[in-house]
């Protein structure tokens, strides 16, 4: 749907007090009926697309991560790929500690090398405890080591709830994260590394002459393109969930069901719904530019221009509800730096939190020598 069914006046004048759009202050819609009801004590529906949380139940309440883990095992695993620290063919020694941890396993051998694109595979697949001990120690030196990077990175990435204390997401009673930091995580996965998404779509892996089969049913039954499944005791089954349609892409996360029908059942449940009653409009590209205002006494105009893609999520029956304003000024005096914020868009959704999106300058204008500057703000 093109922005220009959305696109509402441009208000000119003094631009009103800019506000700055923390990570997590995300929109979220009212929790009155329609919305639906799931079985799952810890539960979080997003859009992955505009970030908006269409649904949140305990999403911020710490829970054993389990084997989702694994994904900020593999966001730090993508990244030291794409800074050159690592490639596909790196060869990947394994320790004898790797190779014995418990729960599910890649079937690693003590003391062999295996190249990175399989670890990797080893990881998504068979959600391999085995292949993540072995790129932390690879990455790290340790495993305790590599965890307390993860932390790091976690905070970095905004997911302020996670803690790490291994790689894998095997039980201790220090390590937890929550259903907005795992949605979060998932989503930075999407933005950096898409090239690398389709590796979770995968429905088997042979290594070692063993074959495997991923453990996402939604996946094997294609309901869902990824992203990771796990289980533990004491914090039943989870899953890390996201199917595309068309244009749109919706991230389901959940914990605490009791068995892996039950994930299965209430997951393809709570994709139905997030795309049967929301969509996802896209109102501006990435850099385009919205408007030109004048530099004053100088003839010259500069653009205005949004740094990244603005697409909101709505309920359909509000879909002729919103409304966008773009708030800048007439005009603006020299010097212009292009990382000074000059106006910005305004989205209003009905029941949720207004939206602000900084428009910046598409060029500096700087007036080197004092002189010209004098006579500029003297108006000559």
């Amino acid at each position: 749907m093109h922005f220009s069914l959305l696109y509402s006046r441009i208000v000119l004048g003094s631009m009103c007090f800019l506000f700055k759009v923390p990570a997590y202050a995300l929109p979220k819609f009212p929790t009155s009926p329609p919305l639906i009801y799931t079985s799952a004590p810890f539960a979080l529906v997003m859009d992955a697309h505009s970030g908006a949380i269409l649904l949140d139940k305990n999403a911020n309440v710490p829970i054993p991560p389990s084997s989702m883990t694994k994904l900020l095992t593999l966001y730090i695993l993508f990244d030291a790929v794409r800074k050159g620290h690592f490639q596909w063919s790196s060869s990947i020694f394994v320790s004898q500690d790797a190779a014995k941890k418990e729960g599910s396993r890649m079937m690693l051998i003590p003391h062999q090398s295996v190249l990175l694109k399989d670890l990797v595979l080893g990881i998504i697949v068979c959600s391999g405890n085995d292949a993540s001990s072995a790129f932390a120690e690879a990455f790290s030196g340790s495993e305790a080591q590599f965890a307390l990077h993860m932390n790091r990175v976690a905070q970095a990435l905004g997911a302020k709830s996670t803690y790490c204390v291994n790689a894998s997401g095997l039980p201790h009673p220090q390590h937890k994260s929550t259903c907005q930091d795992l949605a979060w995580i998932a989503r930075r996965i999407f933005q950096e590394f898409p090239q690398y998404y389709p590796y979770f779509k995968l429905k088997e892996f042979t290594f070692n002459k063993i074959r495997q089969w991923t453990k996402n049913l939604l996946v094997r039954k294609g309901l869902a393109d990824g992203i990771k499944t796990g289980k533990t005791e004491s914090g039943g089954y989870g899953i890390v969930a996201s199917a595309q349609r068309k244009e749109q892409r919706f991230i389901v996360v959940l914990n605490g069901m009791k068995t892996e029908q039950e994930r299965f059942q209430q997951t393809n449940a709570l994709l139905n719904w997030a795309f049967s009653r929301f969509i996802t409009v896209k109102l501006f590209d990435a850099n385009t530019v919205v408007k030109e205002i004048p530099v004053f006494a100088l003839n010259k105009k500069v653009g205005l221009f949004t740094p990244c893609s603005i697409r909101v999520c709505i309920p359909k029956y509000q879909l002729k509800d919103v409304k966008v304003k773009i708030i800048h000024y007439n005009g603006v005096y020299a010097p212009v730096y292009k990382d000074k914020p000059l106006g910005e868009i305004q989205i209003f959704i009905p029941d949720a939190p207004k939206q602000v999106f900084k428009l910046y300058s598409t060029q500096e204008i700087i007036l080197k020598s004092w002189w010209r500057r004098a006579l500029y703000w003297v108006g000559i």
